[in-house]
Parts: structure tokens; C-alpha cells; sequence
């Protein structure tokens, strides 16, 4: 009965058109092709099957993804390959013919929106201007070494203290210097080690205070009096608590505390507008 089953489920499979298939994990794991895979393709060339090998990966061309499967000893045309990279770039020409687009990305995405008549703007030319006039000698674009080091430096302080916490605010882009100026200078009044990473595009700082060998109560006070200051000067400043990682419950008493509340009304509203049984994440961002 069970060889009956798996009969028809595999005529039901060699009578199929098409086959689409994901690469990574299904095709080959690391640089090693998974079992029955190169049957598999040479049964779809020999049956004169269509079939496409799609991944969410943008970083490698079509061509490029089929001299990977070369390496391995599987030769398949790069007509069979289709990336994010050139769904996206497919997506903009059809939603925007002719627009330009700001790419941050691995050469394949760059590369794909080209070949699509989408050009990149001209946001990095303007900064090597920008910076060449202002003194710069060279001019460079952050390359995967530098994403390493911002991957990984929040972890590193683990070297320093093993008990941390992370604080996530956003002021006016324009206000980023001097508020990690004035901050930093602050938390020399304490006993904790703080260290800051701000994102220059869009005014959110991470600040990363190390406990060290301060007692609890020690640590307790010293946060809630530093999250006292800090908070109030981000707000004269323009800012607020959070950029990307939200309010939650960590931060909702703060946010009782120092949103206008005009504003808090307003959000108040929304919630119970789209949420009138508070059954959505309640206790969390305010006070229902």
C-alpha cells in the first residue's frame, strides 16, 4: 500500500511542467551538493523540464551562482538562476520606470538595478564632495570589514563587563555630536563605562553602559539617575526615547514622564481606535 502511494506521488511529480527549487540547504549546504541532486538535474534536462533555482540571497549574479554550482561539478545555465536582487530590480521598473535608487547592498543588487536602466543616485557623490571640501584625502565606502567591526563591537564590550544594558535614543541628525559629547561627559560622573554608536543617517544612538564591578544597588541607582538626565537633555534637544528598538515596558514609565502630553493623547486615541479591547499588546508603548 505504501510503495502504491509513493508510486503515484512520483508520477504525479514526473508529470509536472516546472520545477522551482531554493538553493541553500536544498540544492547544496556550504560548498557541497546534497545527495540525488545532480540526478535530479540531469533528470530535468534529459525530461526537457523548465525550472528555476531561486534565492533571497542579492549578493551573488545569476552568473555567478551558476560558476558556485560549477565548482561543485553542476553545470546548469545562468538562465536557470532567479535572485531577490533581480526581483527587486524587476519590481522598480515596473513600479518606477527610469528612477534612481539609493543601494546599500552587495555588487549583485547593484548590479541587477543596473541591467534594469535603474540608476543609483547620487547621495555617495555629494558626500565625497562634501567631504573633500571640507579636508578629506580619501573618501572610501564601507566595505564588509567595517561591517564586521559594527556587527560585533556591542558584543566585544562583553571583554570589559559581562552585565550590560543598551539604551536606544534618536535626536535631530544635526544634534548627533553634541549630544554624545554632552552624554559622554555626563556618564563621567558615574562608575560605569559607557560607549556610544550612532547611525550618522538618521540621528539613533545606541549607548552601551557596562556594569563593571558595581554592586546591584549600585548599578540600579546609578542607571536611574543617568536615564534621568539623559532622557530629559535628548528631549530639549528635540529628540526621543527611541529610535528602532521601541518603547515596550522597559521605557514606559519614561515615556509617561517625558512625552508632551498632546502627543500621548494622540497616540492614546489611535490605540483605542484600532484596539478599542486593548487585547494588542497591552501594558506595552503607554497606559491604556
Amino acid at each position: 500500500m505504501q510503495d502504491t502511494a509513493q508510486e503515484m506521488l512520483l508520477e504525479e511529480l514526473r508529470s509536472k511542467k516546472g520545477f522551482i527549487c531554493d538553493m541553500d540547504g536544498v540544492i547544496y549546504h556550504g560548498n557541497r551538493l546534497l545527495p540525488g541532486v545532480r540526478e535530479f538535474v540531469d533528470w530535468l534536462y534529459k525530461e526537457n523540464k523548465r525550472f528555476l533555482f531561486l534565492t533571497n540571497s542579492s549578493e551573488r549574479s545569476p552568473k555567478e551562482l551558476q560558476q558556485k554550482l560549477a565548482r561543485m561539478g553542476l553545470d546548469v545555465d545562468e538562465s536557470h538562476f532567479y535572485t531577490s536582487a533581480l526581483a527587486t530590480a524587476k519590481f522598480l521598473k515596473y513600479q518606477a520606470p527610469g528612477c534612481s535608487a539609493y543601494v546599500i547592498g552587495a555588487p549583485g543588487l547593484v548590479n541587477a538595478l543596473y541591467d534594469a536602466g535603474i540608476t543609483m543616485d547620487m547621495k555617495m557623490e555629494q558626500l565625497d564632495e562634501i567631504c573633500t571640501a571640507s579636508g578629506a584625502t580619501d573618501v572610501l565606502e564601507a566595505d564588509e570589514r567595517v561591517w564586521k567591526i559594527r556587527r560585533n563591537c556591542l558584543e566585544a564590550t562583553r571583554v570589559l563587563s559581562k552585565v550590560s544594558t543598551s539604551d536606544d535614543l534618536v535626536v535631530p541628525v544635526d544634534k548627533i555630536a553634541v549630544c554624545i559629547e554632552h552624554l559622554t561627559e555626563v556618564s563621567k560622573n558615574y562608575s560605569f563605562k559607557l560607549f556610544t554608536l550612532a547611525h550618522a543617517g538618521d540621528g539613533n544612538l545606541h549607548f552601551q553602559i557596562l556594569k563593571g564591578d558595581m554592586s546591584d544597588e549600585q548599578w540600579a541607582d546609578e542607571l536611574q539617575r543617568f536615564h534621568a538626565e539623559a532622557y530629559a537633555y535628548v528631549y530639549s534637544l528635540g529628540g526621543r526615547l527611541s529610535g528602532e528598538h521601541g518603547i515596550g515596558a522597559k521605557k514606559l514609565p519614561a515615556m509617561e514622564t517625558y512625552t508632551n502630553p498632546v502627543e500621548m493623547q494622540i497616540m492614546r486615541s489611535i490605540k483605542h481606535a484600532m484596539d478599542p479591547n486593548n487585547i494588542l499588546n497591552p501594558g506595552k508603548v503607554f497606559n491604556a
